[in-house]
């Protein structure tokens, strides 16, 4: 791609590597070279396994010329984790790739509406995890007592959480 490129004096060639990472997964699978250089080009995260190989699995029903399904499944409840947050996250980058790739492809990616039905909700769920990470991590902080010095002996605390004088 990067020998075929064009580029005028006043333009430079820059962030290729991710071009090519994603040429070379789909050297094997026939397409013809207009759509092959769209799909290196989709934002697919290929350093993902799980992206890596839904990305490639679109790519062949893609080249087979084959309806190709949105098969992401998304939890129920919000995630309460970093690693279950994580794992919402990838699953929007692939709806996301999914999406892209309808806007350009609409005779083979055709679920389009779902998508876009499972992106909303995907990001209800990273909303929501996000909370619940983030308190669970501030609830994790030791409490200050009454009648407790701060760590420096500056200050001593007269009020303690609500929580703890119950």
């Amino acid at each position: 791609y990067v020998s075929l490129a064009r580029l005028d004096g006043d333009y430079f060639m820059c962030k290729f590597a991710d071009i090519k990472e994603a040429a070379v997964l789909l050297a094997d699978i026939p397409m013809p070279l207009a759509e092959r250089f769209t799909f290196c080009t989709a934002p697919a995260n290929l350093r993902n396994p799980l992206a890596r190989r839904i990305f490639v699995d679109y790519a062949i029903g893609h080249g087979n010329q084959r309806s190709v399904p949105l098969d992401v499944y998304l939890p129920k409840m919000a995630p309460r984790n970093e690693l279950a947050l994580r794992d919402v996250e990838i699953k929007a980058k692939l709806i996301d790739v999914y999406l892209w790739l309808s806007y350009r492809f609409p005779d083979t990616f055709k679920m389009q509406a779902e998508a876009l039905e499972m992106k909303d909700r995907v990001l209800e769920l990273v909303e929501e995890g996000l909370v619940n990470v983030t308190y669970k991590k501030s609830d994790d902080k030791p409490k200050k007592k009454v009648g407790e010095w701060n760590t420096d002996r500056t200050k001593f605390v007269r009020y303690a959480d609500a929580r703890q004088a119950n």
